[in-house]
């Protein structure tokens, strides 16, 4: 089954979606933060501060010579997160796409400024699929 990108995901998801349209993942992330869904209180369980998140986000953004990021994203890397997204949707077995999906498909996309980002916070991939579980079903999944 093709996945059609224009369906299935939540409200939350797409409008972070369409925020970030025109940046990187970086933009994406910081949308998905602004969104406080799924991706916002999984990372919170992991620890994170986002206040301090948006800044590092909003420095990376600004300034990502300064950031030890070396060049600007292509703006294209949003579709292959989508797809990321759709997969890990699946893998949950969820018959949507949220917020959540798009953090997941972040952190397993090694070559995303915002995974590199995420990483300076600590942050993986297994510590996040936890939390999102914890949340939706009380436990791991």
């Amino acid at each position: 089954m093709i996945d059609d990108p224009k369906h299935g995901w939540t409200d939350r998801a797409r409008r972070a979606i369409n925020s970030a349209k025109s940046g990187g993942s970086e933009h994406l992330l910081r949308a998905l933060v602004q969104e406080r869904g799924l991706a916002a209180a999984a990372l919170e369980l992991c620890g994170i501060d986002i206040t301090a998140l948006i800044a590092a986000i909003d420095q990376s953004i600004g300034n990502p010579a300064g950031s030890g990021i070396e060049s600007a994203e292509d703006p294209s890397i949003i579709d292959d997160i989508k797809r990321g997204a759709a997969d890990d949707a699946r893998a949950l077995n969820h018959n949507y796409k949220g917020t959540e999906h798009l953090l997941l498909s972040i952190l397993n996309f090694d070559a995303s400024h915002a995974n590199r980002l995420l990483s300076k916070f600590n942050v993986e991939y297994a510590g996040a699929r936890e939390h999102i579980c914890e949340v939706l079903y009380g436990t791991q999944k």
